[in-house]
């Protein structure tokens, strides 16, 4: 490279790259460059296509790279593949190539590679063959100036674009054009290839419409971009995997197929290894439908009206009194009868009058002594307030239904020991890494299948994967049937949340200027207007009312009804049950006073 060549460079990068952060310079010893310039950089001597990954892709963040290789295709393609293996991002990056002594011709192939249909900031600088004398009898070096053109439709992004001739001898440029023009602005009909599939709200391939599917479609609009759709209807968000094969939305995105992937993809950190992921587009809660719990039985009614921690001290509270009145009977000694009362006789007698007084039930035996009288009437009091709130529980408990097997989050849904399902492992990507025991149980009892068997199971016990929408709606499998959604009720928490992202090829150029469309989306309101639109137009309006009503109807009509049988069959039984065991008792002292020959008192 001629000391003409390192005075033209270092002019364009100190006009064109201050806003690179820093430099990465590949060259080598037969072909150096030296930089003058206040930018960092780093400088780095290349051998053949091999770069060192450690050095370049080290996040430091640089997007200026000046080339200067016998092989300038080869090493553009290989910084374009470890780009796109690599963590660090380049979405800002900006080549210049420039020619060498030997291989002046070769630096216009670059805009033939494929690489190039990626990269719109491309320029490469070519020694003019011309040389002449001027009036000073030197010679004086002219370079050319090519890009290519990137925009427009296929087949012509290639292009080369001549932009400008420098001359050595004044060291100025001929029509001083831009050197790197705006490409994305107006990009004359590119074509903007979607990959998705249709997933209502979301996307929708068949007319386009849906809540994602919009912000692309306006942002090819805003830019003058053509959209080409990649529909995988069978693969739907599919899989990607360590050798950049797969199928669905992520498959194309790995084989370069589609520019932009969409359709309730979430921020999943395998992905983010493969592709780059937009500014969040909305939020989406994952949960699911699960079973409708059922009617508690009448059986249990008399039992609901405490808790459990309030029938434990009912049962303390009565030990208790019984305690205190056999200490009682123990200190008495006013009456003969009590004085020589056994111990047997004494803890009946305690434990009885106890149930008595907590059954507020009449007495005559009560102990003579003047402390006596303190405690029976502390234990009125306290059996007639525990007795006033169990009337007043039991009241509500009949007035009111009583359900059991209520899901309203992942703990429940985890205990429960339902399974759940949907139409792929993309329902829990996010909780797979998730090591909490109700996340572990909850995905192991996930379920893949297609939407004709998950459509089967409407009469099961199982659970459907919903989406809980940013304002509001809920994205429901077309497998969920009105009769299913009204067996099921919706569980009042998330089983887990993430933000919905629109995917692209590692390093896009595309990304920041999509991220400035979504930031305008969402600020204007306009996610949540698609989202109702999108609703309404193509989504089951009865199915999504009978999801959102199911958290206050317990997936049952509501309607009133007259009290029956069947509401009070607990107390019954248990009458039922005091009338069996006293009948018993009175038959058993009857003849057991036939056999003692002892007249019935």
């Amino acid at each position: 490279m001629n000391f003409e060549t390192n005075i033209l460079a270092n002019v364009i990068i100190n006009h064109y790259f201050n806003d690179s952060n820093c430099l990465i310079i590949l060259a080598n010893k037969s072909n150096p460059f030296y930089y003058k310039g206040d930018s960092p950089c780093i400088y780095i001597n290349v051998d053949g296509v091999s770069i060192p990954r450690h050095l370049i892709f080290n996040c430091h963040g640089c997007q200026g790279i000046i080339v200067v290789n016998e092989d300038p295709v080869g090493i553009f393609e290989k910084l374009e593949y470890e780009m796109k293996l690599g963590k660090e991002r380049f979405h800002h990056r900006k080549y210049l190539f420039l020619p060498t002594r030997s291989q002046a011709d070769e630096v216009l192939n670059i805009f033939q590679s494929p690489a190039a249909k990626f990269v719109a900031n491309v320029l490469a600088i070519k020694l003019n063959s011309i040389k002449y004398s001027n009036r000073f009898g030197s010679e004086e070096s002219v370079f050319d100036l090519y890009t290519h053109k990137y925009v427009g439709p296929e087949g012509s992004t290639e292009d080369v674009i001549w932009l400008d001739r420098w001359y050595s001898t004044n060291e100025t440029f001929m029509v001083n054009a831009n050197l790197y023009p705006d490409k994305l602005q107006n990009q004359q009909g590119r074509s903007l290839k979607i990959a998705t599939f249709t997933y209502k709200p979301y996307s929708i391939a068949d007319p386009p419409d849906g809540t994602e599917l919009l912000i692309p479609l306006e942002y090819a609009r805003s830019h003058n971009m053509t959209v080409q759709y990649i529909i995988d209807e069978d693969g739907q968000w599919g899989q990607v995997f360590n050798n950049w094969t797969g199928s669905g939305i992520l498959g194309n995105l790995a084989n370069d197929k589609g520019d932009v992937g969409l359709g309730a993809l979430y921020t999943w950190e395998h992905e983010y290894g493969f592709f780059d992921l937009s500014k969040p587009s909305m939020r989406s809660g994952i949960t699911c439908i699960a079973p409708a719990p059922r009617l508690a039985s009448g059986l249990t009614t008399p039992f609901k009206s405490f808790s459990k921690e309030l029938w434990i001290m009912t049962a303390v509270s009565y030990f208790l009194t019984s305690l205190s009145l056999l200490i009682l009977f123990s200190l008495s000694t006013n009456k003969k009868n009590e004085s020589k009362m056994s111990n047997t006789s004494k803890v009946k007698l305690s434990f009885g009058l106890s149930g008595r007084i907590f059954l507020l039930q009449g007495f005559q035996k009560v102990p003579s002594m003047q402390r006596s009288k303190l405690i029976f009437g502390m234990s009125l009091i306290l059996s007639l307030l525990l007795t006033t709130i169990y009337s007043s529980g039991l009241s509500s408990t009949m007035t009111i239904p009583r359900y059991y097997g209520t899901i309203r989050d992942i703990h429940d849904f985890a205990e429960s020991g339902l399974h759940w399902g949907g139409t792929s492992t993309a329902w829990i990507s996010s909780l797979e890494a998730d090591n909490n025991y109700d996340a572990v149980k909850t995905v192991s009892a996930f379920i893949v299948e297609n939407e004709e068997n998950l459509g089967k199971r409407s009469s099961q016990e199982f659970a459907y994967a919903v989406e809980r929408l940013q304002a509001g709606n809920l994205a429901l499998g077309s497998y969920i049937t009105l009769e299913a959604a009204q067996r099921r009720r919706l569980l009042d928490e998330d089983l887990y949340w993430d933000f919905s992202v629109l995917m692209m090829r590692k390093s896009s150029i595309l990304l920041p200027t999509m991220n400035e469309m979504i930031f305008a989306v969402t600020e204007s309101g306009l996610v949540y207007y698609w989202e109702y639109q999108t609703v309404v137009r193509y989504m089951d309006i009865y199915v999504q009312k009978a999801v959102k009503e199911s958290v206050t109807s317990n997936g049952q009509d509501g309607t009133r009804k007259k009290l029956s049988l069947e509401h009070v069959v607990g107390a019954f039984t248990i009458w039922a049950i005091g009338l069996v065991i006293s009948s018993c008792a009175f038959i058993a002292e009857i003849f057991k006073k036939r056999e003692l020959n002892t007249p019935f008192q």
